[in-house]
């Protein structure tokens, strides 16, 4: 299993989810830390040639990196606007 670190902007969303929404979201990366290789998961591409990855759940989406058996949830938003990307966009 690999370990989770989250951003300062995936935890700062976090901290704005009702109950319902931190259980499914936390469940998923749970998920992801255990098996980071599910069909659902496609990669993208950073500025920086650095290989990310995003994941849709439910009305979200994450995005997220992996090295060194680390996690790293880069990003967590609205699956249905372009916000998410256009925060990754200037990372």
């Amino acid at each position: 299993m690999l370990l989770i670190n989250l951003s300062k902007q995936a935890d700062k969303f976090f901290s704005t989810l009702d109950a319902k929404q931190f259980k499914q979201l936390a469940k998923e990366i749970f998920y992801l830390a255990r098996n980071a290789t599910q069909t659902d998961v496609k990669k993208i591409i950073s500025q920086d040639k650095v290989a990310y990855y995003r994941k849709d759940i439910g009305e979200y989406r994450i995005i997220f990196r992996i090295e060194l058996e680390i996690l790293y949830v880069t990003i967590v938003g609205k699956r249905n606007d372009d916000s998410v990307y256009k925060i990754f966009n200037r990372k």
